[in-house]
């Protein structure tokens, strides 16, 4: 877990991308469970395994 000093705004301008851009790459992150967030406070998750198939 971590925080950023910055709010959505700012991390956008600090990374030079548009903050919406931002804001939808970060709830795609979200929704594919690669981390969890709130305002500025931020949890890497660790993503689910795919399974292989068994080769008969």
């Amino acid at each position: 877990m971590f925080n950023i000093p910055f709010n959505r705004q700012q991390l956008a301008d600090y990374l030079c991308v548009e903050r919406s851009a931002l804001s939808g790459e970060l709830s795609r992150a979200q929704r594919d469970s690669l981390l969890r967030f709130h305002k500025n406070h931020f949890e890497l998750c660790r993503p689910a395994q795919k399974q292989v198939p068994k080769m008969p």
